[in-house]
């Protein structure tokens, strides 16, 4: 007979992408318990598999920024990785800013980070 297991958690968190993460984190530091699950075998999900860089949409057009919290606390950390330049200014124009960032920092991070309560 197979091994089963059963998890039990207070909140459960389906997708570890930057939605997933930054609720994952959120949840831990409100001292709930949580599952955070996500497809492939790493946190990130298609920031970090299929590449889709940079994160955009901090600001507004005009430049007021309206994205804060843990998403601009992840940046902050990245940054202070020399993961991040943090946010630039887009030379394209499609929006304000944007914000690189080393997927593979991030991927690690977000193990260390969501493995812990924040």
């Amino acid at each position: 007979m197979a091994d089963i297991r059963t998890l039990s958690a207070e909140v459960v968190i389906v997708g570890g992408g930057p939605a997933g993460i930054n609720a994952a984190l959120a949840a831990g530091r409100g001292g709930a318990s949580g599952i955070l699950v996500e497809r492939y075998g790493f946190l990130g999900s298609m920031s970090t598999a299929a590449l889709v860089y940079p994160w955009m949409t901090f600001h507004t057009l005009e430049g007021k920024q309206v994205i804060g919290g843990i998403a601009e606390e992840i940046v902050a950390r990245l940054k202070a990785m020399n993961a991040s330049p943090g946010h630039v200014r887009d030379t394209v124009g499609y929006v304000n800013t944007i914000t690189p960032y080393s997927p593979e920092v991030y991927k690690y991070w977000c193990l260390i980070c969501c493995g812990r309560r924040g």
